[in-house]
């Protein structure tokens, strides 16, 4: 089984609360319900399309013919929700910032990769590969992992350079996890280790989501990962392209 990710106050986008359809038949207050119902389902089934087939926020319009009308579908684009787009000839739209909360395919290969290393280290050479979903799974495990040995790399810097404990809270938690949104823990911790050396940063206290908060700032650069090697950052990025327009 694979999963795809959203966030959960999605449905409360002011993006989506816009949504408008007009219609002679329906009163405009029902209209407008039943434009946004209709809205989040094909932006959800586009959603899981463009995971199912690794496409990197790319959905064909032939995908969703089951699920939307034409001005479902523009009014979507229009509020900034999706954008047309053609990939290998399809015409189609794009998930804006399918990124943001979702793997591309080139960190999908990369993460496959890594257990496919991990199972040929092992002694064990007569296990059953594991699938995708299962494989999913152990990397939300290491996730968590990573996410909180960055929270205690974070501390531990910070207090051995200002003399005292930071306060961690959620946007502490949320920027961390940010900070590794397509990032090794170890290009993460170098970010942390870049802001935390610059005294002009460190005097403001800052903490995980103020750092995540200017990431351009480290990213792109050769930086100090705490234990002396270099660690090149870089930003993952999509495949499709723009459409010039709907055909």
């Amino acid at each position: 089984m694979i999963f795809a990710k959203i966030d959960v106050t999605f449905p409360r986008h002011y993006r989506v609360l816009d949504v408008r359809v007009e219609s002679d038949r329906i009163p405009a207050e029902a209209a407008g319900r039943m434009a946004r119902a209709a809205a989040l389902g094909v932006w959800t089934a586009a959603l899981c399309y463009t995971r199912e087939h690794m496409l990197d926020g790319f959905c064909p319009l032939g995908a969703l013919r089951d699920f939307a009308i034409d001005p479902v579908i523009d009014e979507l684009v229009a509020q900034g929700l999706l954008a047309r787009a053609e990939h290998e000839g399809r015409q189609g739209v794009v998930i804006l910032n399918y990124a943001k909360h979702n793997e591309t395919k080139a960190e999908i290969a990369r993460r496959m990769q890594a257990d496919r290393t991990r199972k040929c280290l092992r002694t064990d050479s007569g296990r059953i590969p594991r699938s995708e979903s299962e494989s999913e799974s152990e990397s939300e495990s290491e996730s968590e992992t990573d996410h909180q040995e960055l929270i205690a790399h974070f501390a531990a810097v910070f207090e051995r350079l200002k003399g005292v404990k930071p306060v961690i809270g959620a946007k502490g938690g949320a920027g961390a996890k940010r900070l590794l949104k397509g990032r090794t823990l170890a290009e993460a911790k170098a970010i942390v280790d870049r802001a935390l050396s610059d005294p002009w940063w460190l005097d403001k206290n800052p903490d995980l989501a103020a750092i995540a908060g200017k990431i351009n700032a480290f990213i792109g650069r050769r930086v100090s990962s705490g234990g002396g090697s270099l660690v090149p950052l870089q930003p993952p990025a999509g495949t499709w392209r723009r459409a010039d327009g709907p055909k």
